[in-house]
């Protein structure tokens, strides 16, 4: 058994750390929130699962659209020198552009650097059990001496795998090149103004409350607080998302609307979402407005 494993050593290696990679990616979104939570489990389990979050898709959308590619670039050095057998450079290249994309994250969530990207992290352990996993297949392609078996093995994975893809395409991007989302592929020129107000007027580091896309943007871009948005920084995501719909949705009285904003602590109020509602204004003074945003701030 001990020769097996020995002979076998990079498959069994391969295959436990992909394993380690897929439960790390889902603990990740254990901390967006649960994905068995009774709220909003259908659409947490249909959102998490569909084919644009599945390998090989991932790994286009973590080296192209997140341009991870450029950043580990430079960790090449560190590939050729370490040689040892368990951390190989394989091994050390994998480590990194896993823990990269988090690293960076949580520097951005915490107002050191710029990146607005909120599946950035997310992707980043789902991708890596993608490449490990695919090199576990190689790797046993390659253990086949029959000349049958090889090639019969290539067609039935490279098949599925480009059908994934394909699945994935469909499921989003070419959707959105028909029927664009708004919030979901840009901000306006509006809203940078009013985040640009926001980062050289109010406190640093005040509670904002906004909607879950400017909430995704706003925290990098002025340094401060927002009560969802930015995703790894959002416990209780689909508890919050609720109640924030509730409130924007105009389904709050006023009476909870104040004291919504009181437990949560928020103190501004980002509204680009038409005309506030009546049974609020008596909530909130303006404090900035120009042609979509108006900034309020709450008194209690």
């Amino acid at each position: 058994m001990r020769v097996l494993i020995r002979k076998h050593f990079g498959l069994v290696a391969i295959l436990l750390i992909s394993l380690c990679s897929l439960l790390l990616y889902y603990f990740s979104y254990r901390m967006v929130g649960p994905i068995w939570a009774k709220l909003f489990a259908n659409e947490h389990l249909v959102y998490n699962h569909r084919p644009i979050e599945i390998w090989p898709y991932t790994i286009w959308q973590l080296l192209i659209s997140y341009g991870v590619l450029l950043l580990i670039i430079p960790s090449a050095v560190i590939f050729i020198i370490c040689k040892t057998r368990i951390f190989n450079r394989h091994i050390v290249f994998l480590v990194i552009i896993f823990v990269v994309p988090f690293i960076l994250y949580y520097l951005s969530a915490h107002y050191v650097i710029v990146l607005m990207k909120i599946r950035f992290a997310h992707v980043a352990g789902y991708a890596i059990g993608g490449i490990l996993l695919t090199d576990f297949v190689r790797e046993l392609i390659d253990n086949i001496s029959s000349k049958v078996l090889r090639p019969l093995l290539f067609l039935l994975v490279a098949p599925f795998c480009t059908i994934i893809i394909l699945l994935g395409w469909n499921d989003y991007w070419f959707d959105q090149f028909k029927n664009p989302s708004k919030f979901a592929s840009q901000l306006s020129v509006s809203r940078l103004q009013a985040i640009s107000w926001i980062k050289n007027n109010l406190p640093l580091r005040s509670r904002i409350f906004t909607h879950y896309y400017t909430g995704s943007y706003l925290p990098a871009y002025s340094s401060h607080h927002v009560y969802l948005g930015h995703e790894l920084m959002t416990l209780e995501f689909w508890r919050k998302w609720e109640e924030a719909s509730n409130f924007i949705d105009g389904r709050m009285t006023s009476i909870d609307a104040r004291n919504f904003f009181v437990r949560e602590g928020l103190q501004y109020l980002f509204w680009d979402s038409g005309i506030l509602p009546v049974r609020y204004t008596s909530l909130f003074h303006q404090l900035y407005q120009n042609r979509d945003v108006q900034i309020y701030q709450f008194q209690p």
